[in-house]
């Protein structure tokens, strides 16, 4: 029987230290770059009126995203996973109960694809969020209240 040899490549990635006020800049700028995209794209399927159901999907995207950036960043150490939670919560229950209220309307908003840009842009918040997070707080404290938690 054969085995395989394990090995253990060290992964070095390292994010840059950044501030609250930089990180929901740089979170405001990649939301205004996706909108950008995104209603450039939904033009052709949905007309001129994409331009401003995809403004409504980006606003909702944004500022969740901006306030779970927030709430981790404002997290202590001993509160890490409660602070990481509760952006979860803001940052998936906003854009998901806007989505269902605004779908269930069948007002203008949901006839301009609202839905599929609403998911598209809370894809693109969800990843810049989440490495935006991981900037703000050291590495250290992360593992040390995830080892509370477990305890």
């Amino acid at each position: 029987m054969t085995q395989l040899a394990r090995t253990s490549l060290p992964i070095r990635f390292a994010l840059p230290r950044l501030g609250l006020p930089a990180a929901c800049a740089l979170l405001a700028l990649a939301v205004g770059a996706a909108y950008l995209l995104v209603a450039w794209w939904n033009v052709g399927r949905f007309g001129p009126g994409a331009w401003g159901s995809t403004a409504v999907a980006a606003a909702l995207c944004g500022v969740s995203a901006s306030i779970a950036l927030v709430l981790t960043a404002r997290g202590g150490t001993a509160s890490a996973v409660s602070a990481l939670l509760g952006g979860m919560l803001i940052r998936m229950g906003v854009p998901l109960a806007a989505g269902l209220y605004i779908t269930a309307q069948r007002g203008f908003l949901s006839q301009h694809g609202f839905l599929g840009q609403l998911m598209l842009l809370y894809l693109v918040t969800l990843a810049c969020e989440t490495l935006l997070s991981l900037s703000l707080r050291p590495a250290d404290s992360i593992a040390a209240s995830a080892n509370q938690a477990l305890a």
